[in-house]
């Protein structure tokens, strides 16, 4: 409606109105990209420059503009940047490290991860009416499904990996893990990121700085979980991890794969990556093309096959 396009771009805060006459650096020049600029064609943005990552994209163009690489965004003069990717998260941590403003970034992507516009994510979120429900997720996949649809984090599993026979132990004796403490081990200072362990299973937070930090935002999203309002998500190309998980007694369970092979009830298989490794971003674009989320939180439907 007019009303949808002249109001708030999702996720971010900030009116479309306000970028009326801004200079705008666009980063992230692929799918959600195009999507973005479909959507926001009719406001007279002036864009400065495409940003990049890829170098195979850098030296070409899109819409007359070269696309270049963050090295040279220090040297712009531009109002705000615009996330255009579904790797949102780790591209703000890119710039802010670079020295820009938080105020100055304005992410897109959570909503052109789930392949939806900005005017299509507006009708999802007034669709979804089970807006009470806690998520389990062994990566970032559940995070991505929050933010997309506009409501607060409902339970601990947010920008982590937990690998698949933890996984499935976890899930095995929920209550048990989750009411155990999570533990920093220095051993596990290797990895870039914080590792915690809730007894004998590994998590792994990727988008923390701190096992500090990690821990605040898993007891605080742990207190909000929903015991009576529980769907759990998992993503493996193994079959026994596949048929394990289907056989947890779960009442609203989906698992991801590109093994065409799996026969599991719960398991849906996304033939579009099925050459590909496995890449989360890539399974939140193609996955709605067979469940409708929204109507599963609605009602617990089971995926269609």
């Amino acid at each position: 409606s007019t009303s949808n396009r002249k109001g708030w771009l999702y996720p971010c805060k900030i009116q479309v109105s306000n970028l009326h006459n801004k200079k705008v650096v666009f980063f992230g020049i692929g799918v959600a990209y195009e999507k973005i600029i479909t959507d926001i064609e009719k406001y007279n943005i002036n864009p400065v420059a495409l940003i990049d990552n890829d170098p195979n994209k850098q030296g070409g163009s899109r819409n007359g503009i070269e696309i270049t690489g963050p090295q040279n965004i220090n040297k712009l003069s531009y109002d705000f940047i615009l996330l255009t990717t579904p790797y949102y998260n780790d591209i703000e941590r890119q710039l802010r490290q670079s020295g820009i403003p938080k105020n100055k970034i304005i992410g897109l992507g959570t909503s052109y991860s789930f392949n939806s516009s900005v005017i299509e994510t507006v009708h999802v979120r007034q669709k979804l009416t089970n807006k009470n429900f806690s998520l389990i997720s062994d990566n970032c996949w559940g995070g991505l499904v929050y933010s997309w649809l506009g409501i607060q984090f409902q339970s601990p599993f947010i920008n982590l990996i937990v690998e698949n026979d933890d996984y499935l132990k976890l899930l095995g004796n929920l209550e048990y893990y989750l009411t155990s403490e999570l533990i920093f081990n220095t051993k596990e200072a290797q990895f870039p990121h914080p590792v915690g362990r809730l007894k004998d299973v590994v998590i792994h937070l990727l988008h923390e700085e701190t096992p500090e930090q990690a821990a605040r935002k898993w007891q605080r999203r742990l207190e909000r979980f929903n015991w009576n309002n529980v769907f759990v998500k998992f993503e493996s190309d193994d079959l026994e991890c596949l048929n394990k998980f289907d056989a947890l007694p779960f009442d609203n369970k989906i698992a991801f794969t590109r093994n065409m092979n799996s026969s599991a009830p719960s398991t849906i298989f996304l033939k579009e990556i099925s050459d590909e490794a496995p890449n989360v971003g890539r399974t939140c674009f193609v996955c709605r093309n067979y469940i409708d989320l929204v109507d599963w939180f609605n009602h617990g439907l089971p995926p269609s096959r």
